[in-house]
């Protein structure tokens, strides 16, 4: 898989660095569930002394594998995602050994100091926090990108984003109702993709945000710190007013 050598070739920069200590990946690819079209979720364990220069030299270490696309950072959150001119998507996360306590279904790329081997398993709750907090954030992430895509007035990469906004309202309704969806919240998105027009997909966005908002607006306290609630209203403010 293209992202096997993308993990390869950014991990061994990194480590040249001298400046990580341990490197691991969740998500799809750090269980058998990856496939070719996966996004990686890197993770570089850095000691606190480390951490900024880390940052600094982060798209440095992403340029090892392949020509950058895009390339954006959360400043809250200091989480990096990057597009390759391939299509490879990659998430990059910085932490210090200090606030690494919990984890749970990583896959161990390099622990020279055994950090990493006896990590404690994250709660019931606190994992579903972590799933549903990460798609809120990939959603209002990608709602940027529509906004920008509608802007240049790019009609194939609107339509292309609109599918992809759909497919992650899809996923966080299920990680929202375990699976078992509703038949009422079922058919009124299902009823969205039935009646999708490839020259309205402004509209079709902004019925996704309708449904969005309602769950948006019940959030616990506990998952609001851990999403980015500003993107989210940004986009969803630009495209709503847009003319």
């Amino acid at each position: 898989m293209l992202q096997s050598m993308a993990i390869k070739l950014i991990s061994s920069k990194a480590l040249d660095s001298d400046l990580v200590d341990a490197i691991y990946l969740s998500g799809d690819l750090a269980t058998s569930d990856g496939d070719n079209g996966s996004e990686i979720h890197l993770h570089f364990i850095v000691d606190e002394n480390n951490y900024n220069k880390v940052l600094d030299l982060k798209e440095d270490f992403l340029q090892a594998y392949y020509s950058i696309m895009y390339i954006d950072t959360d400043m809250n959150t200091n989480i990096t995602k990057c597009i390759y001119d391939n299509g490879v998507i990659i998430y990059l996360y910085v932490n210090v050994f200090s606030k690494v306590s919990e984890l749970m279904n990583i896959k161990i790329i390099y622990d020279y100091k055994d950090f990493l081997k006896n990590k404690s398993i994250l709660n019931k709750e606190e994992l579903e926090i972590a799933q549903e907090s990460k798609l809120i954030n990939d959603f209002s992430f990608n709602l940027n990108c529509f906004y920008q895509y509608m802007r240049s007035n790019n009609l194939v990469k609107m339509n292309i984003s609109a599918i992809t906004l759909y497919n992650l309202l899809d996923n966080y309704l299920k990680c929202k109702y375990d699976n078992e969806i509703p038949s009422t919240v079922t058919y009124e998105y299902n009823h969205l993709i039935d009646n999708y027009q490839y020259n309205k997909s402004v509209e079709f966005v902004k019925k996704m945000m309708v449904i969005f908002d309602r769950y948006m607006n019940n959030i616990t306290i506990d998952l609001a710190q851990k999403v980015n609630i500003d993107l989210y209203l940004f986009a969803k403010d630009k495209i709503w007013n847009y003319i």
